[in-house]
């Protein structure tokens, strides 16, 4: 009887919690749709070839945008919005950015429909949401959930972590509106894990605050600078904490521009970095996120340490050519006896390699300058044959 009791409690405060908008029963949530289906639109996006994609989107603003993912209409030649009232209507994408995977469409007749708004709260694990879209090709299809988890790392490069939430998505859902019980928008759902074609129990939004910051800027103009240190790093995995002598966590510059905004800061190829933006580094995403999520005259700082001394730099961030700085290297430091490498005579230069040696496994090449080994600079052969030896049986080379 007491597990029945709780069992009827737990359904009746889910519902409560699914109806807080209406501040009544269940009965709302028609109601909220309702209201929110006129500024919803389902996505057509004829590819060159005549493959057709299909998506979702919603009024962005007093004049009528559309929001939706990039990747839906991405390369269209045409691109059709069928509206809750049955009209459909021709598009074109007036603006749009691939790394927030944010795009605003502008419509070729008025939708007359209001813009949804987003929601100025972040919501929290266990809020109710609901999604609206284009499940193979079944229009405005709602469904229903509950938010998972915040700042989630789906893709390890975009400028963004996720919200996770549990609505049920599938191909044609991506663009739609994440909506809340409030019938605010929390975020614009944008992927199935794993590159799964069917729903999984977890599915990733752009975050509403992120996309309220996007389209603000598309909107207003026509683009979003992304920011860039002119840098490449690469994660410090085990095998490479190992080489150098350290635990895993936090990234190694491997290469820097010259002239370019990390250069003028001070940063060398070898520095070891553990936070930037004041967090610690333990995915690229979060230097993505501090990078190319940032703008163009922004200063980020990041800590580390070089040669074993701590080291602090403020960087201005410049704007990205390329989004997708900075590059993220996967190579791993491969532990053996003998590396399979000959140096010059005087200069820590690699003569030759041997054939599946770790060496030639790792990427190594015929010409390549040794300039540290770990966190030791090198300066000639002898140093850099001395360092090799005491690595043991695996080393980091810069």
């Amino acid at each position: 009887m007491r597990f029945l009791k709780w069992v009827i409690a737990f359904a009746a405060a889910t519902a409560a919690s699914f109806a807080a908008a209406e501040g009544g029963p269940v009965a709302g949530l028609p109601a909220l749709i309702a209201r929110a289906s006129p500024s919803i639109v389902m996505i057509e996006a004829a590819l060159p070839g005549g493959r057709v994609t299909r998506g979702a989107g919603f009024v962005a603003n007093d004049r009528g945008g559309i929001a939706t993912a990039f990747h839906v209409v991405a390369g269209a030649a045409s691109i059709l919005l069928r509206l809750s009232d049955g009209r459909a209507v021709t598009a074109k994408m007036t603006a749009g950015d691939e790394p927030f995977d944010i795009a605003l469409l502008e419509t070729d007749s008025p939708i007359g429909a209001p813009p949804l708004k987003i929601a100025g709260a972040e919501p929290l694990p266990g809020d109710a949401v609901f999604a609206v879209g284009y499940p193979f090709g079944h229009a405005f299809s709602v469904t229903a959930g509950i938010v998972s988890g915040l700042d989630r790392s789906h893709d390890p490069m975009a400028p963004h972590g996720f919200l996770q939430h549990d609505a049920a998505l599938n191909p044609g859902s991506s663009g739609g509106p994440l909506l809340d019980s409030r019938g605010g928008v929390i975020g614009i759902n944008a992927a199935i894990p794993n590159g799964r074609r069917s729903d999984v129990g977890a599915g990733f939004a752009i975050p509403g605050g992120v996309a309220a910051r996007v389209l603000n800027a598309l909107e207003r103009d026509g683009a979003i600078a992304h920011g860039r240190i002119g840098a490449r790093l690469r994660m410090i995995d085990p095998a490479l904490a190992a080489a150098l002598g350290r635990g895993a966590g936090g990234a190694a510059i491997e290469e820097i521009e010259r002239g370019g905004p990390a250069d003028k800061a001070g940063a060398r190829a070898g520095d070891l970095v553990f936070t930037i933006a004041g967090g610690p580094i333990d995915n690229l995403r979060r230097v993505s996120q501090a990078v190319s999520g940032g703008s163009p005259g922004e200063t980020v700082r990041l800590t580390g340490s070089r040669g074993g001394i701590a080291v602090s730099l403020d960087i201005i961030l410049a704007e990205a050519v390329t989004a997708r700085e900075p590059v993220a290297s996967t190579a791993a430091a491969r532990p053996a006896p003998d590396f399979g490498l000959e140096l010059e005579a005087r200069r820590a230069v690699v003569q030759s390699i041997a054939r599946l040696s770790p060496a030639a496994a790792a990427g190594l090449q015929k010409g390549d300058l040794i300039e540290a080994v770990g966190a030791s600079p090198v300066t000639d052969a002898a140093t850099a044959r001395a360092a090799l030896a005491a690595a043991g049986g695996q080393a980091a080379l810069l």
